[in-house]
């Protein structure tokens, strides 16, 4: 009697996708308001872009995309303004970093070719790019929503039922203009004056949908803008 040895191969389990909720915060308005658009429609989100990425070795890999519309994204108990928001999302792997996009499905579709497997996270974000001539539609009757992002911080697993709240940094910027804005403890604001007419130089056409990840100066943790 002679024993051979052998080896056998088993095939990995395979993994029942499960679903979560999945809350995104959203930067309130400060006074001063605005006379174009006010919480409301800053706060608008049309559309969500969900890219996954698998953590894998301590780098994010990219998994799948999910597309929401607007009937499937609802404000969450307690919102006033529509500052926070609620929508489900689904898991398919365990150790998932979501990326959200929002307002910016153009910019996603433009790079679709790129999203495939062994993709790494920070090599898709650098290409997710807007392009706005002239000023931003900001009126009541023609408003753009703006290009939004956020991330989770750390990996979801499958058994995770809610995920969040994830902050979003919208990638337009207000700029407020006050009195004495310095020496007066309200920041001039509380202050009325005529503005009859403004110019903003250096000017730019394009916008990146997400922030540099790579720059040293941020740490995730801060207001970001983007160019």
């Amino acid at each position: 009697l002679s024993c051979t040895e052998k080896d056998e191969t088993f095939p990995e389990p395979e993994i029942e996708p499960g679903f979560a909720a999945l809350t995104v915060e959203l930067p309130t308005i400060s006074e001063p308001g605005t006379y174009a658009i006010g919480q409301a429609d800053e706060n608008t989100i049309k559309e969500i872009d969900v890219l996954v990425f698998k953590r894998v070795q301590g780098d994010d890999i990219f998994s799948y995309r999910l597309k929401l519309s607007e009937n499937d994204i609802q404000d969450a108990s307690g919102s006033t303004y529509g500052e926070r928001k609620t929508f489900d999302v689904e898991l398919r792997n365990d150790q998932l970093i979501f990326v959200i996009i929002a307002n910016a499905r153009a910019s996603v579709d433009r790079i679709a070719d790129e999203l495939k497997d062994n993709v790494r996270k920070e090599d898709i974000l650098a290409k997710l790019v807007f392009s706005q001539s002239g000023k931003w539609p900001a009126t009541s009757a023609g408003f753009t929503p703006f290009p939004m992002w956020g991330e989770t911080r750390q990996p979801v697993r499958l058994t995770d039922t809610s995920i969040g709240p994830v902050s979003l940094m919208r990638a337009v910027v207000r700029i407020d203009i006050g009195i004495d804005v310095f020496g007066d403890p309200g920041l001039g604001f509380g202050q009325k004056f005529k503005l009859k007419e403004i110019y903003v130089y250096n000017v730019m056409n394009k916008g990146a949908v997400t922030p540099d990840m790579g720059d040293p100066g941020i740490t995730g943790d801060e207001p970001i803008v983007t160019y």
